[in-house]
């Protein structure tokens, strides 16, 4: 992980195909303190995220996902209403920690009603992910 400041730092991932992506955590923080979900809500959902999962950029895309530890290779497969994609344990920092993420072949498959779509990594395998606020990443 290269932190830029204390609460802004990029780390590269990589998926079960070896396939590597570079994931922005914080970035601009949100003005006051900003209520997070219930926590019977589902994972994969907009940010803000639960406590426990992390918000994550995807290189080569404006959006970001919450994204859940991987314990032992498993992921909550608790998803919103309406995602067909699967909860796959793809991605990783440069520290080790794996990371559950949406993976995806088609917008149809994300949470179309809250505006999730199909980031793709390398050639046809992607996450799904919300667009984001903050821009194009640098």
């Amino acid at each position: 992980v290269d932190f830029v400041s204390p609460t802004h730092a990029y780390a590269t991932t990589v998926n079960a195909l070896q396939q590597s992506s570079l994931l922005e955590y914080g970035g601009n923080p949100t003005p006051g303190p900003a209520p997070g979900p219930s926590p019977s809500g589902p994972h994969y959902e907009k940010p803000p995220c639960q406590a426990g999962e992390v918000k994550a950029s995807v290189t080569g895309s404006t959006g970001s996902l919450c994204a859940p530890p991987c314990t032992s290779g498993t992921c909550p497969t608790d998803v919103p209403s309406g995602v067909t994609a699967s909860p796959t344990c793809v991605l990783q920092d440069q520290s080790g920690n794996k990371y559950c993420a949406l993976e995806c072949a088609k917008d149809e498959e994300c949470d179309k009603a809250g505006g999730s779509s199909c980031s793709f990594l390398q050639g046809s395998t992607g996450v799904c992910t919300f667009p984001d606020s903050m821009g194009v990443l640098i």
